[in-house]
């Protein structure tokens, strides 16, 4: 593991211009980006690994910088601490982001932006992660989607369900920042469990919002495990059938909003022994 920094601003621990890419079990600490991708397809797949500590400082590098490939998927793996940029950026034209810490904790000096920022829009699966926005986030949302262009790709849409997403602002703030770019219809939400301070987005870019529920912050440890009282306050009130949700050429190619893995801090998951009964991300290990 090194420091990288370079006079643009955007030293990374590893540029990845094509072809296709596996990272597992590695670490990326106190550089000015992680990964950083140019936009000439391919694919990169992320297991098991950490990214902390990233960014120049001037919003412009990120803990992971996705760009304008084919394919990018992550899974088991922790982000966190970024300086001004985000915990990941992803101009893929598909992702598939599963069961991932992504969170900026509560420092005094790290201040990520949003946590997922999709801005070319593209489609995006988002499963099974823990989500947290810090206070000192200069973003009042947690999450972009089409923010920027929704012209890249010839679809745009985002699948999140079982996340558990916690907004540690003092105020009340949206999930998703509001955008003219952002389609209308094009954002499902099923089976998330959101802190009691974040709103969904005014206007039409939801076209399901069902199971969703919301929870007190003193309900979470700090590994976000429900509380037994939540937890039992919870079952039996998410929408069962969420794959019928998604289009059916998703599910040939076998994606699944169900989550079947759990994350297990840091940087790991184990199999579910059945399947969730309850909203968010950490659905087994009620204490």
């Amino acid at each position: 593991m090194s420091i990288v920094k370079v006079p643009d601003k955007n030293g990374a621990g590893i540029r990845f211009t094509k072809g296709r890419l596996t990272v597992e079990n590695c670490r990326f600490l106190n550089s000015e980006s992680g990964i950083l991708t140019a936009n000439q397809g391919g694919t990169l797949i992320v297991r098991n690994t950490e990214f902390g500590y990233m960014g120049y400082g001037d919003g412009y590098s990120h803990n992971i910088y996705v760009g304008r490939i084919d394919t990018f998927l992550m899974t088991a793996s922790y982000s966190h601490h970024a300086k001004e940029g985000h915990l990941i950026k992803c101009r893929a034209k598909f992702s598939l982001i599963m069961n991932n810490r992504i969170t900026n904790e509560n420092d005094d000096t790290y201040n990520s932006s949003y946590e997922l920022d999709f801005p070319d829009g593209g489609t995006h699966i988002v499963v099974g992660n823990i989500i947290q926005q810090s206070v000192l986030s200069p973003n009042t949302a947690i999450i972009a989607f089409a923010e920027e262009n929704n012209q890249i790709w010839k679809e745009n849409a985002l699948y999140m369900s079982h996340n558990t997403i916690l907004n540690n602002k003092t105020t009340t703030n949206p999930l998703f920042i509001p955008s003219s770019n952002t389609p209308d219809k094009s954002i499902v939400m099923l089976n998330n469990l959101l802190s009691e301070n974040i709103t969904n987005p005014a206007g039409n870019v939801l076209s399901v919002d069902k199971g969703n529920q919301k929870y007190s912050k003193s309900d979470l440890n700090e590994n976000y495990v429900p509380s037994a009282r939540l937890y039992e306050s919870l079952k039996n009130k998410i929408e069962p059938d969420i794959n019928s949700y998604l289009p059916g050429k998703l599910k040939t190619e076998g994606i699944s909003l169900i989550p079947t893995f759990e994350y297990v801090h840091p940087c790991k998951t184990v199999p579910l022994k059945n399947p969730p009964a309850i909203a968010g991300a950490i659905i087994t290990n009620s204490e």
